[in-house]
């Protein structure tokens, strides 16, 4: 049986007129796409991006049937549906949501949406049971959650395939009062005719379409920051290179202790140095017992610090 999701034309018209969940991220400055194309996206003037080809899309809606169902198995005493269709926000008008699901837990006055996701690594995502999850979906469940009117969301993450996580978020209504005002504003633009900035390089090449003959740079300052460009990606690539020199070197030199340095972009060990105070300065002690002279001694210790394994 085919489970993947396939969109039509009344789908995509449906979402011009509000902001959606998905949205959210992209408002919120942390999305895929750029406030830019959203904006000609919601005003008609591009189409949505079409990606039905792309292998990650087509595999985390796959994912979702076996997801939801194995939610249903972990609480066989709550009520959990799919939820494909739009919900709009009583409160925020231009507010809607498709809800991957949602859920009637007993002593709630109201239902629970269920975000799915199907992660292809762990980066970001905290541990089973907790509410850390990637700061790029933090805007989606809070608008889902000011649409739902609820006081928390599930995000249930299969990641690469086979470690499945549940995380309950709760409402941070701070969060949402400021996401509901940008929103609003980011809507109203469309109207008004305020374009967003482009920020990418698919933004640009749609604000500034290629003009006939040669780029003219007459004072020279498009050269000198080309100059400038290359010159930082040069250093950036330089000094990658020595890091990993210098990483191996560090890993070379401890040995045994390698094994203790974490895969993670973390420090491999920190540095501090403590004072072994003589007791020659403790000149109390020595008018007391002036025979322990003899064993004083002033010395400074480095210890290093291993990181912790992941």
């Amino acid at each position: 049986m085919n489970t993947t999701i396939v969109h039509d034309a009344t789908w995509h018209e449906e979402r011009r007129t509000g902001i959606g969940g998905s949205d959210a991220p992209v408002v919120a400055g942390v999305g895929l796409t750029s406030r830019y194309e959203l904006w000609h996206v919601k005003a008609g003037i591009l189409e949505p991006r079409d990606l039905s080809d792309n292998p990650k899309v087509e595999w985390g809606l796959r994912h979702e049937a076996a997801i939801f169902a194995k939610f249903k198995e972990m609480h066989p005493d709550w009520r959990v549906r799919r939820a494909h269709v739009m919900r709009r926000s009583k409160r925020y008008p231009w507010a809607f949501a498709h809800f991957d699901g949602l859920v009637w837990i007993p002593g709630e006055p109201r239902p629970v949406p269920i975000q799915m996701k199907a992660p292809t690594s762990p980066d970001h995502w905290g541990p089973n049971g907790s509410d850390e999850i990637p700061h790029y979906h933090f805007p989606q469940t809070q608008h889902e959650m000011a649409v739902a009117e609820s006081d928390f969301a599930f995000e249930v993450a299969l990641i690469q395939g086979y470690d499945y996580r549940e995380y309950r978020v709760g409402r941070d209504q701070a969060y949402i009062d400021k996401l509901m005002a940008d929103e609003s504003s980011f809507y109203e633009s469309i109207f008004t005719g305020e374009i967003p900035e482009p920020t990418t390089n698919d933004d640009f090449l749609h604000a500034y379409p290629a003009p006939e003959g040669s780029c003219i740079d007459e004072d020279g300052k498009i050269e000198a920051l080309v100059a400038q460009l290359r010159n930082v990606k040069a250093i950036l690539s330089t000094n990658e290179e020595r890091e990993q020199e210098l990483r191996t070197a560090i890993l070379q030199k401890l040995g045994p202790h390698a094994r203790a340095i974490t895969k993670a972009k973390k420090n491999i060990c920190s540095r501090s140095i403590s004072e072994r105070v003589s007791l020659r300065e403790q000149k109390a002690i020595l008018d007391l017992f002036p025979e322990v002279s003899k064993f004083a001694s002033t010395k400074s210790v480095v210890t290093l610090h291993l990181a912790k394994a992941a």
